[in-house]
């Protein structure tokens, strides 16, 4: 069976109008779709202050170009051509002769997204040799699930997210129930390093700028206690014993988070986008337990 006429059209442009959408609930403004002269899909910008008026306070993705964005959608593999295509549209837009167009003159880089699962070294080295990003399978899954835990969250209460300043990624924080004098609150981190091996140290440097950063300021204002529950969702592998071990000896060291106390860890959820990205979809981390 081969595939002619319209449907590959169809399907290409099924595949851009569900990545708009995906980038609007990112944060991205769209400033152009299907561009002719040069030949971008879309052409977009994270609006920080736009942000600040959402319920569900998204960061720029840290896998992104910062600034004016060309986004190159591809619905299922890539070819190394497509890369150099949207290097060159890119370099074509900046230099273009029209100097009163600064969408095209201010372009800060590309992503190129792909149906495709790509291993590490070939990200990385697309990144180092032409500056193009690439979003492939996993990394727009694990974007997809960011987006719906945040807005289901919203449903339960103000959300909140900081960037970690020792890892890439960011931790969404947001209350979902009072109880006398105990608030229950959700915590995700969202580790956006594919190159990343998550291992005992670095859990322990994320539990505490959790609570230094993202918990204690609720302590602050409040003489409430806080329960928290924990899901963690990395792009990069997990040693889950390392983690799991980190994570109960800093739930039980009481000492550095007074008033803050985490929940056991049969609870507390790890999820791997780097081998099995789709297990993430019935993880019990999402929408399931987001009430508990």
């Amino acid at each position: 069976m081969s595939f002619s006429g319209h449907l590959p059209k169809i399907l290409g442009d099924d595949a851009e109008e569900a990545f708009y959408r995906l980038t609007t609930l990112l944060g991205y403004t769209k400033d152009r779709t299907q561009n002719i002269t040069p030949a971008i899909d879309l052409i977009a910008e994270f609006d920080d202050a736009e942000s600040q008026e959402r319920s569900s306070l998204l960061k720029r993705p840290i896998f992104s170009p910062n600034g004016i964005t060309a986004f190159s959608v591809k619905r299922g593999q890539y070819k190394l051509k497509d890369v150099a295509n949207l290097k060159r549209d890119i370099e074509k837009g900046k230099r273009s002769k029209d100097k009163k167009d600064e969408v095209l003159r201010n372009l800060a880089g590309g992503v190129l997204v792909t149906g495709s699962l790509l291993p590490e070294p070939e990200l990385n080295s697309i990144l180092k040799e032409d500056g193009i990003y690439i979003w492939d399978i996993r990394r727009l899954i694990f974007y997809s699930l960011k987006v719906k835990i945040c807005e289901e969250l919203s449903e339960l209460g103000a959300v909140k997210e900081g960037y970690f300043q020792s890892l890439n990624g960011s931790f969404v924080i947001a209350p979902t129930k009072l109880d006398i004098a105990t608030m229950y609150v959700r915590v995700f981190a969202f580790l956006d390093d594919h190159n990343l091996v998550v291992q005992r140290d670095h859990a322990m440097k994320m539990l505490m700028e959790i609570y230094s950063r993202g918990l204690k300021p609720f302590l602050s204002s409040s003489p409430l206690s806080l329960q928290v529950i924990l899901s963690v969702h990395s792009m990069g592998s997990v040693r889950r014993e390392l983690v799991k071990e980190a994570y109960v000896d800093y739930a039980k060291a009481l000492k550095k988070h007074p008033r803050v106390f985490f929940s056991t860890p049969d609870v507390f959820e790890i999820q791997s986008y780097a081998a099995a990205p789709w297990t993430a979809i019935f993880s019990p981390s999402t929408s399931a337990t987001l009430s508990q």
